[in-house]
């Protein structure tokens, strides 16, 4: 099998290509801070815990946090979230995607006008 020696050099990174997708659709995703085992969010009300209410799990790094002084607090796991609103718009800017989400509507009150 030949090497594809260069071939790869034009790719861009994963953070480029979110940076890339936020700047055309104006549709940015949201990391939050979550326990490790998928109990919680670290959102809302346990936005400042620094231990899982219902596992106990520690909520940021232990290592990071400890050879910083505590000073860099670095979530142990996080998710992401792309807020739905952001998502319609994006959608509702392009002419086809718009008729395609009205198609329903004209099609219930086509309906609603033969009864």
């Amino acid at each position: 099998m030949r090497c594809l020696e260069g071939e790869a050099t034009q790719i861009p990174s994963y953070y480029n290509v979110g940076r890339l997708i936020a700047e055309y659709t104006g549709v940015e995703s949201i990391e939050h801070d979550m326990c490790p085992d998928t109990c919680v969010a670290f959102t809302g009300p346990f936005a400042n815990l620094t231990h899982c209410p219902i596992c106990n799990t520690e909520h940021y790094d232990p290592i990071k946090l400890c050879t910083s002084g505590g000073r860099m607090h670095v979530a142990r796991q996080k998710f992401v979230t792309i807020p739905l609103g952001a998502q319609l718009q994006a959608l509702w800017r392009d002419r086809d995607q718009a008729q395609a989400m009205a198609y329903l509507q004209e099609g219930t009150q086509s309906l609603f006008e033969t009864l």
